[in-house]
């Protein structure tokens, strides 16, 4: 039963990857098509920060549909990604790596009886993970949408684009950033191991790293009234009330 739900839980995953990945082509296909050139301005050779940047970020992409790939149909190789125990409790079982597959079902070393309530964990978190991973989702696709002609993939000096601040980007600055940061939590919920921690640890610090970055070069782009947004704003998650300026200001930079 227990198995059978895991696989259950795969299977959301990879539908959610579908609908992410499916959505962010069609609109960046869409854009392609409307500006005459590719949105896409990570360069694809050389050594610069933008160039490993984007070799990571396409790790990444790769990455993610390939574990929950593996996660459902060769669960028989998850157990070298690192499957991980938590909570002091072994979550191979739970994970599809019991004896039907020729895995070993005895608790780890120390763990005594409970090895065998693996399944108590992940009754909680992955449901979790499932919910976080699906708000990181739509998170991500409303704020393309709301990005519309600016939405871009990298970042290039000499590229002039609107600055929006409407929508879910009148009071985080990055939420696009936010919603991958959040499903990336939520994978690792759903499929806890060492590979898709080091993907959520990766994704974190590549984000963050590229979101400063962005915020240098409109700075310098959009002078004040970008000084006035950063004030009013939070990077990836909204200010509290009271915490830098309240004020809104409209329109397009």
């Amino acid at each position: 039963m227990e198995k059978n739900v895991a696989v259950v839980y795969g299977w959301y995953l990879l539908a959610l990857v579908a609908v992410l990945y499916g959505g962010t082509a069609a609109r960046l296909f869409w854009l392609a098509q409307r500006l005459g050139r590719s949105p896409i301005l990570f360069p694809r050779r050389g050594h610069s920060l933008q160039a490993w940047l984007g070799r990571g970020c396409a790790a990444l992409i790769t990455g993610i549909p390939a574990l929950a790939a593996i996660y459902v149909f060769a669960p028989e190789w998850y157990r070298h990604l690192g499957p991980l125990e938590l909570n002091g409790i072994d979550l191979r079982p739970a994970l599809g790596l019991g004896s039907a597959h020729g895995v070993d079902l005895r608790p780890a070393p120390g763990l005594g009886s409970a090895g065998r309530k693996s399944a108590a964990w992940f009754a909680p978190w992955q449901p979790a993970g499932a919910a976080l991973a699906t708000v990181g989702v739509v998170v991500c696709l409303v704020s393309q949408a709301y990005l519309g002609d600016s939405l871009r993939a990298g970042m290039h000096t000499r590229d002039r684009t609107r600055l929006v601040t409407s929508g879910l980007y009148r009071h985080v600055r990055h939420p696009m950033y936010s919603g991958m940061m959040t499903s990336l939590v939520g994978l690792f919920l759903l499929v806890p191991s060492v590979t898709s921690a080091v993907m959520l640890v990766a994704g974190v610090a590549g984000y963050s790293f590229q979101a400063g970055v962005e915020e240098a070069h409109l700075l310098a782009r959009h002078g004040e009234a970008y000084r006035q947004y950063l004030a009013r704003t939070g990077r990836f998650l909204p200010r509290w009330p009271g915490e830098g300026g309240m004020g809104e200001e409209r329109g397009e930079r």
